[in-house]
C-alpha cells in the first residue's frame, strides 16, 4: 500500500510540473502533423479542382492537326549564372530555419514576448529581402525579348492552370494581410511590437503584389541570342525560387499557431481569428508553394538554350519589352 501511495504522489507531482497548455513529445508531433495534413488536403483539393476545370474545358475540342513529338530521355539543366543566387537563397533558407529554432527555444523557456519579436523580425527580414529580389529581377529582365504567345498555343492550358492556382493563393494572401492590418486598428496604445507588425503586413502586401506582377510578366519573355552570355535576371530568379521555399516553410510553421500577436487576436476575438487563420492560412502556404513552381518554370523556359526560329525570321514575333 505504501508503494502505491508513493507512486500516486509522484504522479501527482509530475502532473503539477507540466505547464498548462503544454504537450508531451508524441502529442506535439501528432498535433503538428495534423496541421500539415490539413493544409495538404486543402492544397490537393485546389489543384484537383483546377485540373478538372481544364479537363472539362477541353472536352469536345477538336485537335487541330497536332503531331506526336518523341520526348528525349535525357534531362539537361543549364546551371550557369546561378551561383550567387543559389548561395544567397541557401543562406536565406538557413536563417529561416535558425529563427524557427530560436522561436521554439524562447517558447520552451516561457519567454513569449521574445519569441513573438523573433517571429516578427523573421517575417520582416523575409519580405524585405524577397521584395528586393523581385525588384532586381524586374529591372534586369527588361533586356529580355517579348514572346508572342498567339503563335505558340500548345502551353495555353498549363499557363491557365498556373494562373488559376496563383490567383487563388493571391486572394488568400491579400485577405490574410489586410485582416492583420485591420486588426491593428483596434490597438489603443501603440508599442514597438505594434509598429513591427504594421511594417510586416505592409511589406507582405508589397512583396506579394510585386512578385505576382513579376510572375505574370516573366511568362511572356524569352532570352535572345545576344543575352545568352549575360542571362539577365537568372540569378534573381534562382534566389526567389529558394526564398519562396523558405517562406513556404515559415508559413507552414505559422499555420500551427493561431497567431503570435495578442493585439490582433483580441480585436477579432479568439474564435474569429482562429477561423480566419484556418480558412486563409492554407491559401498563403499554397501561394508560396505554387510561386516556387512558377519560378522553376520561368527558370527553365525563359533561359532555355533552345533556338527559336522566330528570332531570325523577317516576321519575328519577338520584340523588346519595356517594363
Amino acid at each position: 500500500m505504501e508503494l502505491l501511495d508513493n507512486s500516486r504522489e509522484e504522479n501527482e507531482e509530475h502532473g503539477k510540473n507540466i505547464m498548462p497548455g503544454s504537450c508531451q513529445a508524441v502529442e506535439c508531433f501528432l498535433g503538428s502533423l495534423s496541421e500539415i495534413m490539413f493544409t495538404s488536403i486543402v492544397e490537393y483539393s485546389l489543384i484537383a479542382a483546377a485540373v478538372m476545370y481544364i479537363v472539362w474545358r477541353n472536352i469536345g475540342r477538336q485537335d487541330q492537326g497536332s503531331t506526336y513529338v518523341k520526348r528525349k530521355h535525357q534531362i539537361r539543366v543549364d546551371c550557369s549564372k546561378t551561383t550567387t543566387g543559389l548561395y544567397l537563397g541557401l543562406a536565406f533558407l538557413a536563417v529561416t530555419f535558425t529563427s524557427m529554432v530560436v522561436y521554439y527555444g524562447f517558447t520552451m523557456m516561457n519567454k513569449s514576448q521574445s519569441a513573438a519579436f523573433v517571429y516578427a523580425f523573421t517575417d520582416m527580414f523575409q519580405y524585405v529581402l524577397s521584395t528586393i529580389g523581385v525588384l532586381t529581377a524586374i529591372y534586369q529582365m527588361r533586356a529580355l525579348k517579348y514572346f508572342n504567345k498567339k503563335t505558340h498555343i500548345q502551353n495555353s492550358d498549363q499557363e491557365l492552370l498556373d494562373q488559376i492556382l496563383l490567383s487563388i493563393g493571391l486572394v488568400g494572401e491579400l485577405i490574410y494581410s489586410v485582416a492583420g492590418l485591420v486588426g491593428l486598428t483596434g490597438e489603443k496604445q501603440w508599442t514597438n511590437f505594434s509598429f513591427i507588425l504594421l511594417f510586416v503586413h505592409i511589406f507582405r502586401l508589397i512583396q506579394v503584389g510585386t512578385q505576382t506582377f513579376l510572375l505574370h510578366v516573366a511568362r511572356s519573355v524569352r532570352m535572345g541570342w545576344e543575352d545568352r552570355e549575360a542571362q539577365p535576371g537568372k540569378q534573381a530568379i534562382t534566389f526567389l525560387l529558394t526564398a519562396n521555399l523558405a517562406i513556404f516553410f515559415m508559413n507552414l510553421f505559422e499555420s500551427e499557431k493561431a497567431g503570435v500577436s495578442e493585439i490582433i487576436i483580441e480585436y477579432y476575438g479568439k474564435r474569429s481569428w482562429v477561423f480566419l487563420v484556418r480558412s486563409f492560412s492554407p491559401l498563403t502556404i499554397f501561394y508560396r508553394f505554387h510561386s516556387s513552381v512558377c519560378f522553376a518554370e520561368i527558370w527553365k523556359n525563359v533561359y532555355a538554350a533552345k533556338s527559336h526560329p522566330v528570332h531570325s525570321s523577317a516576321t519575328s514575333t519577338v520584340t523588346p519589352i519595356n517594363i
